[in-house]
């Protein structure tokens, strides 16, 4: 260490007489050299202390950071956005689906791609309407908004890297009033199949295959304008952003007020909450 001020640097002048140190001088020369080690030392350990102290306040602020608590000021917001929503802010019971149109889980959690969920996991996630014991929560969800009891909204999150396209198309469909018409359509094993298989270049699916899958749910010319014109690119990372402010790191994700449900849950783990909410 280069000490640079003058009150941290201590000169020693042992007094000689001739070749020979007095005793009192050497004594005199020992204390002064003890009391700057002394001195040093306290200051070295006030300032690893001090270091320390940094550290620690450092890694509990990166702790609080990381532990995203979510508000009903933050679920109300979302409906200042520009995001797929139904009903408005001041709903007694408010879901947030986050979710890809090329996720498996996501699919299973839709309730309209009995084929898939009842190939994986076993069969854990066979639906109750095929004979398993799974609830699909989209299911249920859409009852609720379709019944005045809910508000909704639905938030796009890169889960697997092929839906960006299918998630534009959701856009286009909201601003043509046939979100769950055309989701529904989406999320069915055809759909998955066309998603994942069909598009197997990734997010280079052209306007007019997405257009022809989907013209029994909404008009060709409507859905082709949507999607060549790139109009919905934006709000793919806009969604992706809103995803990850409420601690929605993975797709599925359900958000019931402010409590989130992460993976695909089966509606009854949510269920108890829902009737509570709406009491």
């Amino acid at each position: 260490m280069n000490k640079t001020k003058k009150e941290d640097q201590i000169e020693i002048n042992i007094p000689t007489g001739g070749s020979i140190l007095t005793p009192i001088a050497i004594l005199i020369g020992f204390a002064m050299i003890a009391g700057a080690i002394l001195f040093a030392g306290d200051k070295i350990t006030k300032e690893i202390s001090a270091q320390g102290k940094t550290t620690q306040d450092t890694e509990v602020t990166q702790q609080v950071q990381d532990k995203i608590e979510i508000t009903e000021k933050m679920i109300d917001s979302l409906f200042d956005q520009e995001v797929v929503k139904f009903g408005n802010k001041n709903a007694k019971l408010t879901f947030v689906e986050v979710s890809d149109p090329s996720c498996p889980y996501c699919h299973v959690g839709g309730g309209y791609n009995p084929e898939l969920a009842s190939s994986i996991s076993g069969g854990a996630f066979t639906y109750k309407t095929e004979g398993g014991s799974y609830i699909p929560p989209m299911q249920e969800i859409e009852k609720l908004v379709e019944d005045g009891k809910a508000s909704f909204v639905y938030l796009y999150s890169n889960g697997h890297g092929r839906g960006e396209v299918a998630a534009q198309a959701l856009y286009c469909a909201y601003d043509n009033d046939k979100f769950f018409e055309v989701n529904a359509k989406l999320m069915s094993n055809e759909g998955y199949k066309m998603i994942n298989d069909t598009n197997s270049g990734g997010n280079t699916m052209k306007p007019e295959v997405m257009a022809e899958f989907l013209k029994d749910t909404i008009d060709y010319q409507t859905m082709y304008d949507c999607l060549n014109s790139g109009e919905y690119k934006t709000r793919l990372a806009k969604d992706q952003a809103l995803a990850d402010s409420l601690g929605a790191k993975g797709t599925p994700a359900y958000i019931v007020n402010t409590q989130l449900f992460s993976g695909a849950q089966d509606y009854s783990k949510m269920s108890s909450l829902v009737d509570s909410i709406l009491k």
